[in-house]
């Protein structure tokens, strides 16, 4: 190997040794902050605080089948205002309730004969 090729493998390899050295730092003073973050923040910051302070989620099935919303109003030409028993209300676009309707056996409406 020659002086020349010497002089280049020694420089990379001292450019990658200080890269990575300054990577480690890095992540270092990165997971400082995050802990400061963290410590200062009194909301669940990640999955598993979150699902120790929030253990279970609504699933399909909790939700008795009798519920019925108690106010149905249209929202302009795009969605309606829903207002549940327990107090909940939401804005469902229509083709989210469009949706709903093929995953859920819904009964057509009918005519009404005068």
């Amino acid at each position: 190997m020659d002086f020349q090729e010497q002089f280049f493998k020694e420089r990379i390899k001292f450019i990658h040794e200080a890269r990575d050295e300054k990577e480690e730092s890095f992540e270092k003073l990165q997971q400082q902050e995050r802990e400061k973050v963290k410590q200062s923040n009194p909301n669940p910051s990640n999955a598993e605080e979150y699902r120790r302070r929030f253990p279970k989620k609504l699933q399909y099935g909790d939700i008795p089948e009798d519920i019925e919303p108690e106010e149905i109003r249209p929202m302009g030409n795009h969605a309606m205002s829903i207002t549940w028993p327990d107090g909940f209300s939401q804005i469902a676009p229509y083709d989210q309730l469009q949706m709903i309707e093929r995953l859920v056996d819904v009964p057509q409406p009918t005519a009404v004969q005068s």
